[in-house]
């Protein structure tokens, strides 16, 4: 079982940017209790030109994170995070389009 990295984006719905921040704060030791993802710090990012949250973290494995779904506590997480942010592709976002990408660190 390798690890995954992976890394993902939130939109914060207007006026929701401050909530989606604090739900940060709750998923990774969520994740952490549940035994899903790895010892590594994950990194959390803000696109200040998009109005994006970036989160990047190591699943302990792909079979970890299917398990994600089905952890209620992780699950209830990530129904937060869709009432009060979209989740959007990175490529979507300005800055992944040049070739050193800058975010401001969280």
């Amino acid at each position: 079982m390798a690890a995954i990295a992976v890394i993902y984006a939130v939109r914060p719905k207007d006026g929701q940017r401050e909530e989606v921040r604090k739900l940060f704060d709750r998923h990774t030791p969520a994740l952490r209790e549940a035994g899903l993802i790895t010892d590594r710090q994950p990194i959390l990012l803000w696109s200040s030109k998009d109005g994006a949250f970036l989160e990047s973290f190591e699943w302990k494995s792909v079979e970890h994170s299917k398990r994600a779904e089905s952890t209620p506590t992780i699950f209830a997480i990530w129904g937060e995070f869709a009432r009060l942010a979209d989740f959007v592709p990175i490529a979507s976002l300005s800055e992944p389009k040049n070739t050193f990408a800058h975010f401001e660190p969280m």
